[in-house]
């Protein structure tokens, strides 16, 4: 009888542990990064191309968690990760000949790209270049040598697809020791320095960039709406389709190659891709661009000279603002070329609500060079 009464506690006690490990490992970490509309903290759901990947996973049994830092970041704790537990994934990345040592990838894309070229009307010559009837600058790729192109620093977590790299000039990373002038520079450390450059009418060196073409659009309608109408995005004359196109680009779920376990699992998260079919993920698509909103991605002032104060404006009263003081980014409103406002002097305005230190809760005009963007 006793034994039966023990036999029966071991029992339940098993079942019990294995229904805790089932419920501990139905949870996973995904890292991802500021990719907005497709990835994005702002938003509900965590963006579009995030919705399709978490009911993806939950087709699998898992539960995720999505924890939000620089790309850079994300790949390399992925790919140094050799346990269940801990970030497991990280999504959307490109193909590279480096990553495929490295990573496992879906055999399906969880995004499909396409990579633009934005360009400043106010900057580029015009003599050459043949109009489409909707007034957009049409080239064909080789074009883009005649142009001044400005690009986001290539590393652990970014890189540009190959079709385009002959066209970049080389990389000299945005550091404030850097030898090359301010405005001579072609080279940022993120997508909103590399916007402010193309925008701002007295920075020559910076024409046209390429970009994630609905990507750079949120880019412009959230940052910088007062510049859009002075941004366009060229048309590739050797496209029949889609002519803002330039290049078509795949991006994929990816996991380490060193943990053994991810072979199995990639091969269950392909099954449960396909078992969800094309129908239920456009759904998924469709809803989020229906439910979609605007966010303002917080910022922080920073000057690389410490000599130079950081100046806030309300009107004609002026703060002095810390280093490292947090806020939200409301608008970027560029002064016309070789103008400055006639209120403060500032050479390009940047709204500001300041989200902490002394002036919190204040919304403060800066000049744009204080600005950088956290990711």
């Amino acid at each position: 009888m006793f034994r039966l009464i023990y036999l029966i506690i071991f029992l339940s006690i098993v079942y019990t542990s294995n229904l805790y490990a089932q419920e501990r490992l139905s949870n996973i970490e995904i890292a991802v990064g500021e990719f907005k509309p497709y990835v994005s903290e702002f938003v509900e759901g965590y963006g579009e191309v995030t919705e399709k990947v978490t009911a993806i996973l939950k087709r699998m049994g898992y539960s995720p968690r999505y924890l939000f830092m620089p790309w850079g970041q994300a790949e390399n704790k992925v790919k140094s990760n050799q346990k269940v537990k801990g970030i497991r994934g990280t999504f959307p990345f490109r193909k590279s000949q480096k990553r495929v040592g490295e990573f496992i990838y879906s055999k399906d894309p969880v995004l499909e790209g396409c990579m633009s070229f934005f360009y400043n009307k106010k900057k580029v010559s015009l003599n050459h270049i043949e109009f489409s009837t909707s007034t957009s600058v049409r080239i064909q790729i080789d074009e883009l040598k005649s142009f001044r192109l400005g690009s986001i620093a290539m590393g652990e977590g970014f890189e540009y697809p190959e079709e385009i790299l002959e066209y970049l000039p080389p990389q000299i990373p945005d550091k404030s020791d850097s030898p090359i002038p301010p405005k001579n520079k072609t080279t940022f450390n993120n997508a909103f320095n590399l916007f402010k450059a193309l925008i701002d009418p007295n920075y020559k060196s910076v024409e046209v960039i390429p970009f994630q073409k609905r990507v750079g659009k949120e880019i412009l309608y959230d940052l910088f709406p007062e510049a859009r109408d002075q941004i366009g995005i060229m048309e590739n004359k050797g496209s029949s389709d889609n002519r803002s196109c330039f290049t078509r680009e795949n991006f994929y779920f990816i996991v380490s190659r060193i943990n053994p376990e991810n072979v199995e699992f990639m091969k269950n998260f392909d099954q449960a891709q396909e078992e969800l079919g094309e129908e239920a993920l456009e759904r998924i698509r469709r809803r989020v661009e229906e439910r979609s909103s605007g966010y303002k991605p917080n910022i922080v002032l920073t000057v690389h000279d410490i000599s130079l104060p950081i100046i806030g404006y309300e009107g004609k009263k002026a703060y002095i603002l810390p280093r490292g003081t947090r806020g939200e980014l409301l608008n970027w409103n560029p002064v016309s070329e070789n103008k400055t406002d006639s209120k403060n002097g500032l050479k390009a305005e940047a709204r500001i609500y300041i989200l902490t230190g002394p002036y919190r809760g204040k919304t403060l005009l800066l000049d744009g060079k204080f600005i950088e963007l956290i990711r």
